[in-house]
């Protein structure tokens, strides 16, 4: 991508580019929060053609009015290639790995129509989760020079694609997709949902050149690391499912449901500074989301009980040794993967299992009598 339109200074200190707020038992926010990181800041989009329905909530309105001007900026060609019916099953073909995508792509998209890709990012996603977004991306030419292959390591090779039609009061969704990030939104009448929202850093630190010393997911292995090793022995034999990191995340594409039984350390059993570090690990996910997403997930983790969270460790503990961990509650998955190039790679991926692609909520949409059509399948 030859433009660098939406994406954030390079001068900025990554160390400082996560704010996040310590929380325990007593302390995690009541549902009510506002949330405690700022929406990216902006002008708000200008209307297009197609204008934005009244939603429930501010949030919704600023996504859908963000995607719309997108798509009115759209040629009839460019619309043929991105717009997919949401009961497409492209709508669950999400990946992390570099390949060829469905959509279209950032380099292939003119000066105004990336900036406003970029919108849809900057109403979505909190400040922070925008940063992370454009660190991931600037990775790429990295990559690319150790890789060799320039073509499919490229900032542009990320793809926009728009299921359905935000106009209207139906369910519908969009989806950033490319190398170490999917973000992955669907919306209805009665919620947003956002996952699976994955994020991936190669290499996880950046050890030459302009960008030496950049940890793009730095504070979520740092916080990790320091969980598993604040433990009590007895807490930490617990913790350890497994002697040797998995080769990868286990909830990948295709298999996003598969972790069905929680496993390890519950937080129940955590003394509070353990606690606080837990969730200081899940406020790295919920806070990428703009204030709108991140209350509401937090007040579903209170309602579920923050003490039926579970941590489970696999591997070493030591800095550049493969290790692998999660967090696993009753509405959300979270892992994390450190294994491939030194120990200088990482996956991480947050799924809600009961709004995954819409999930629960979705369903009951599609019955509910006052919506006027049948269940599709």
């Amino acid at each position: 991508m030859n433009s660098r339109a939406g994406r954030p200074k390079q001068q900025e200190s990554n160390r400082t580019r996560d704010p996040v707020e310590q929380a325990s038992l007593d302390s995690f926010p009541a549902s009510d929060s506002p949330g405690w990181i700022a929406q990216a800041p902006g002008a708000p989009p200008q209307a297009g053609r197609l204008t934005a329905p009244a939603l429930a909530t501010s949030g919704q309105v600023q996504i859908d009015q963000a995607v719309l001007d997108f798509l009115n900026l759209l040629t009839p060609q460019q619309r043929r290639t991105t717009l997919f019916p949401f009961d497409s099953a492209e709508r669950f073909n999400w990946h992390y790995i570099p390949r060829s995508h469905k959509g279209i792509l950032l380099r292939n998209m003119s000066e105004p129509l990336r900036e406003a890709a970029m919108a849809i990012l900057r109403a979505a996603l909190s400040e922070a989760g925008y940063r992370r977004c454009g660190d991931i991306m600037r990775l790429e030419p990295i990559v690319a020079t150790m890789e060799q292959d320039p073509e499919t390591y490229d900032p542009g090779n990320y793809a926009v694609t728009i299921f359905g039609m935000p106009a209207a009061r139906e369910p519908w969704g969009w989806r950033l997709d490319g190398h170490h990030l999917s973000i992955n939104f669907t919306h209805s009448p009665e919620t947003v949902a956002v996952t699976p929202t994955f994020f991936g850093a190669n290499p996880a630190e950046v050890e030459t050149g302009e960008f030496k010393g950049l940890r793009v997911l730095g504070a979520a292995e740092d916080d990790g690391r320091s969980l598993i090793n604040s433990l009590s022995e007895a807490g930490r034999r617990q913790a350890v499912i497994r002697a040797r990191a998995f080769s990868d995340i286990l909830t990948g594409p295709g298999r996003e449901l598969s972790l069905r039984k929680r496993s390890g350390l519950s937080l129940a059993e955590m003394k509070s500074s353990n606690v606080n570090l837990a969730m200081q690990i899940v406020e790295r996910f919920i806070t990428t989301m703009n204030p709108m997403v991140a209350q509401r997930e937090r007040a579903a983790i209170r309602s579920a009980g923050i003490e039926e969270i579970h941590f489970a460790w696999a591997g070493r503990f030591e800095p550049r040794q493969p290790h692998y961990y999660r967090l696993h509650g009753p509405t959300f998955v979270i892992e994390y993967d450190n294994t491939q190039n030194d120990a200088n790679h990482i996956h991480s991926v947050w799924h809600n299992p009961t709004l995954e692609f819409g999930g629960d909520r979705l369903r009951h949409h599609y019955d509910h009598p006052s919506h006027g059509h049948a269940h599709r399948r």
